[in-house]
């Protein structure tokens, strides 16, 4: 299991369970099993040296085009935009890190007086995540400009990438799985600083007629097919303001998913799915995703309580034995059932004996109430029996039951963290346990 103690060296911040809705314009989502925001590049390069081959990395910039889903993502999320804003220039040449904002390139390039990177004003993303998409709108593209790219493999080897390896087509790349992309080199020619802003600001104006802005949503949600119009296949299939949940179809342009305030990535990612089958009913086109969907579904904690929400529901109460207590015993394990039995449960009490394996087996319980008294269920021996047959059970598990148990070691425990215990001696009033 991954835990930040593996780690040393580290800059930026490394975080447990992180939400993710609020780093991507959907606002939707579930959380990072780790979130990782490296303060620069070589920051970067230490965490990739030290983390382990067989852990999942997935990248997140502006969180524009993506759609988390609502189980979150394992692994490590390596957050760019956070600190990964460097831009520079030399000549025409812009050199930006990837967690730029493409709006701040443009605006960098206009105020060095480099045009041709206007397009990048109207794109609601990163630079990482324009080059993987190749990103564009008014009739430029990523690969247009884009002289190359630098990246870091998972060894923290850094790594030059050109258009011709990228293989950079309409809504799609091939920057290779082991590779995170970390600057990018574009290509602009010089021009008057007055005219780059009044091509931006009409690009703007230009956006804001024709999309939803201010809103919980995302860039475009299905690439055009074909040189088709991905909004006019979706209108003319009587998709507009179709909703789900709290996810509707943007009536403004209708290539926009907008979460309303209450939607899950569950319900736009459906939504999503409805248009694509009424399109396919309607036209026989089949709409490919551009936004990036990531994650689980669900997460593993909220599968397991689904598991025990659709299961029969069976507790084994254990109880008896060969000890003095077997009769106490039966006598809780007759009070236990009952309550389970009233909670909903199907509850069999169970004989501690030899045959007491073959009966588990044949009941096939979803938990163990221990009802055992005494030694016999209280020592980690029945405990290890569950751990072996991996039914879950009440008490505590193997370690902490037979240390609990032995009266030297509880003492030893308790006296290590400054509780006081009570001497332990025997019948003839010898210490027993000098240390405690």
């Amino acid at each position: 299991m991954l835990s930040a103690e593996r780690f040393s060296g580290l800059k930026g911040t490394f975080l447990p369970m992180a939400e993710l809705a609020g780093l991507t314009w959907m606002r939707v989502g579930g959380p990072a099993d780790w979130l990782f925001s490296p303060q620069d590049i070589s920051d970067l390069q230490t965490f990739l040296k030290q983390c382990p081959a067989d852990v999942q990395l997935t990248c997140l910039g502006a969180g524009s085009n993506s759609l988390i889903r609502d189980g979150g993502i394992a692994g490590v999320v390596i957050h760019l935009s956070a600190y990964l804003t460097r831009i520079k220039h030399n000549d025409t040449v812009i050199h930006a890190e990837a967690g730029c904002a493409d709006s701040e390139v443009a605006r960098y390039a206009a105020k060095a007086g480099v045009g041709g990177l206007e397009f990048l004003v109207s794109i609601p993303g990163t630079i990482g995540g324009g080059v993987i998409m190749n990103a564009g709108c008014y009739g430029k593209e990523f690969k247009d400009v884009l002289i190359d790219v630098e990246g870091m493999t998972r060894s923290g080897e850094t790594v030059l990438l050109t258009p011709k390896d990228l293989q950079l087509s309409y809504r799609r790349s091939k920057v290779p799985e082991d590779v995170v992309i970390t600057s990018a080199r574009l290509r602009g020619q010089p021009a008057d600083q007055t005219e780059i802003r009044a091509t931006m600001k009409q690009m703007l104006s230009n956006r804001a007629a024709s999309q939803p802005v201010g809103v919980r949503t995302g860039g475009s949600t299905f690439a055009n097919p074909d040189g088709r119009k991905a909004w006019q296949q979706i209108h003319d299939a009587g998709c507009r303001g179709m909703q789900r949940g709290g996810a509707r179809v943007s009536e403004k342009h209708c290539n926009f998913l907008i979460n309303q305030g209450n939607a899950t990535a569950a319900d736009i990612e459906q939504l999503g799915e409805d248009v694509r089958a009424a399109v396919i009913a309607h036209s026989g086109t089949e709409l490919r995703w551009e936004i990036r969907r990531m994650g689980r579904l669900t997460h593993p904690k909220q599968q397991q309580e689904q598991k025990m929400a659709a299961h029969d529901r069976r507790v084994a109460v254990l109880m008896g034995g060969w000890t003095s207590e077997a009769a106490v015993s039966r006598v809780s394990a007759s009070f236990c059932s009952k309550a389970a039995r009233l909670a909903g449960w199907d509850s069999v009490e169970v004989e501690l004996n030899r045959n007491v394996l073959d009966k588990l087996d044949d009941i096939q319980p979803d938990r163990v109430f221990n009802a055992l008294h005494g030694q016999i269920g209280e020592d980690g021996s029945v405990q290890g029996l569950l751990n072996i047959l991996n039914i879950p059970y009440t008490h505590s598990g193997v370690l902490a039951s037979a240390t609990a148990m032995d009266k030297i070691s509880s003492r030893l425990i308790f006296s290590s963290v400054g509780i006081t215990v009570p001497p332990l001696l025997d019948p003839a009033g010898r210490y027993l346990c000098s240390a405690c």
